[in-house]
């Protein structure tokens, strides 16, 4: 069985990594707009990876879940 923290340590990483991408794309479509380059597909690809946020969010919320009743289980015995 793997151990839950390990597991919730890497999702964290993982969307640290993620915001700082969606950081790094929402300034170069604003760079792109302010130099007057079309920002189309770098708008797009900013809208996937807020959707990837998003579900790496989604997966952090169920790994604490699952965190929490790791650790209620671990109490019990």
């Amino acid at each position: 069985m793997h151990d839950p923290r390990e597991h919730l340590a890497a999702a964290n990483r993982h969307l640290a990594a993620g915001i700082c991408r969606v950081a790094d794309q929402r300034a170069l479509c604003e760079w792109l707009r302010f130099s007057g380059y079309p920002t189309q597909d770098a708008e797009r690809f900013l809208w996937l990876l807020e959707l990837t946020l998003s579900e790496m969010q989604f997966h952090q919320r169920l790994l604490e879940a699952e965190m929490a009743e790791w650790h209620r289980l671990h109490r019990e015995i």
